[in-house]
């Protein structure tokens, strides 16, 4: 890994994130924003599941917030790709972690929206 973090470190895609110098910390806002919208997402469908609200039903819930988790998983990906590719050796260690959080994620998200059908 620290091989591959080398290379794309020294890639002139890289050297343009590293020295443009508001580029990394607006997508490290946009990025946290994002874990931000799909974690309430994730939150509102779980609480309409555990009958904390009763604003429609489970179906109508996930139907409302799954797309913000969507989008959200969306954005992270691409402001992760250019925050990986800004700073690869910071970056990638906490890859793998980040890969399984959306994983995880997606795979709750799947199971909610696909519960009452």
């Amino acid at each position: 890994m620290e091989g591959f973090a080398q290379w794309l470190g020294d890639t002139s895609a890289s050297a343009v994130i590293q020295q443009t110098l508001w580029l990394i910390p607006l997508m490290q806002t946009i990025h946290i924003i994002c874990v931000a919208l799909v974690f309430s997402s994730v939150v509102m469908i779980e609480f309409r599941v555990l009958g904390y609200t009763k604003s429609g039903t489970v179906e109508e819930t996930a139907h409302r917030f799954v797309p913000w988790i969507y989008a959200g998983v969306v954005v992270m990906a691409l402001t992760g790709a250019v925050l990986i590719i800004g700073e690869p050796a910071r970056s990638l260690p906490s890859f793998p972690s980040s890969s399984r959080f959306i994983l995880a994620l997606e795979t709750a998200s799947r199971t909610l929206a696909c519960s009452d059908t």
